[in-house]
């Protein structure tokens, strides 16, 4: 995987859902689920999580073992690589994974958004903003929602909660452009590079790195 990220995609509504592979954490979390589509899709997601990251590690998936770091984010135990990030909406989740530095991933679903103006002015920068402003009422929803995934996957590459920076902070743009995001004082002491890809119709995907991305290979998941 030298300078490249791998970018997998699965359809939780179809994949295999085998809670045996899981550790005891997970499965306690899928228990919570109160309607049995969403304890299957979390089920799937994290079957998909095991079944990808032990192909890379050359082991079996419920062999796999996580850590849980800062604001929550998982990773391997006892490895320095590879670093990986698990996005889902609704559907459909969204793995990415790399050798060199942190990652972070996001997918949400093409959907309007009320108020997309006002709830914009909380957590986009003044040149988001005057991007946004910019959009017809036919863009406006996709541009937000480009944005946001943008700035989520900014966000999850460097383990900080959503609640602890101010988001408005951090321009991550609203158009679909690669973008290099130089050091914030009081949020980042590293450039992240975030892009957006282009996945599924209806399907909005960015991905943060930490070290310069170089080619970003998507896979399906079929297993």
């Amino acid at each position: 995987m030298t300078d490249v990220i791998h970018v997998w995609r699965c359809d939780l509504d179809v994949g295999t859902a085998t809670e045996k592979i899981l550790d005891p954490l997970e499965r306690e979390r899928a228990a919570a689920f109160r309607f049995p589509y969403l304890r299957r899709r979390y089920v799937v997601a994290h079957c998909f999580l095991r079944s990808v990251l032990a192909g890379y590690l050359e082991t079996e998936p419920a062999a796999v073992t996580f850590g849980i770091g800062g604001s929550g984010k998982p990773y391997l135990r006892d490895l320095q690589s590879p670093q990986f990030n698990l996005s889902h909406a609704d559907g459909v989740a969204y793995l990415a994974i790399t050798n060199s530095g942190d990652i972070g991933i996001d997918v949400e679903l093409s959907h309007p958004i009320e108020d997309a103006i006002e709830v914009g002015l909380t957590v986009f920068s003044l040149e988001e903003m005057t991007a946004l402003r910019e959009q017809s009422s036919e863009t406006l929803d996709n541009a937000f929602l480009h944005a946001w995934t943008r700035k989520e996957a900014y966000v999850k590459a460097l383990a900080l909660g959503i609640g602890s920076v101010d988001l408005r902070l951090i321009n991550v743009g609203a158009t679909a452009d690669p973008i290099t995001v130089a050091p914030i004082v009081g949020v980042s002491s590293a450039a992240v590079h975030v892009r957006s890809l282009c996945g599924v119709s209806q399907e909005l995907v960015a991905v943060a790195t930490t070290q310069p991305p170089g080619n970003i290979a998507i896979h399906e998941f079929t297993e």
